[in-house]
């Protein structure tokens, strides 16, 4: 697991809590926050998502592993 989004998902996780009502807004946040894609409500750039987005499955992956401390503690 990279160790920056690792810190990306936990800083998301931490700042919009209440807000990130599913893994899809999760990795939307990601993408908008972190990776500069352009999108608005409706439309998400496609040469953006082709070359700047973080693979989702590394963005869950992160979630699932801060859970996993997080219940550890």
């Amino acid at each position: 697991m990279d160790n920056k989004i690792l810190k990306q998902v936990k800083y998301i996780l931490d700042t919009y809590n209440n807000k990130v009502k599913s893994d899809k807004h999760l990795i939307l946040l990601h993408w908008q926050l972190f990776d500069g894609v352009d999108m608005n409500k409706q439309i998400i750039s496609t040469p953006d998502f082709l070359s700047k987005a973080t693979d989702p499955e590394l963005i869950i992956s992160a979630k699932h592993m801060l859970e996993a401390i997080r219940c550890s503690e």
